[in-house]
């Protein structure tokens, strides 16, 4: 999935800059913002935590 920056804060409901803020980190990532985020790139609980394994 392919998605630009506008893209995503679109299917998420969010703005395009509060997704660059977490992106540059001078925001954090907040619960309802990684609801949003799953949603958005229809992800799971299990494959967002295999992410988060492999970011550590």
């Amino acid at each position: 999935m392919n998605l630009t920056k506008n893209e995503l804060a679109e299917r998420m409901g969010v703005s395009a800059g509060s997704v660059s803020s977490v992106e540059n980190g001078t925001s954090r990532i907040t619960s309802e913002f990684v609801m949003k985020f799953k949603r958005a790139v229809e992800i799971t609980d299990a494959t967002l935590n295999d992410i988060q394994y492999l970011l550590r």
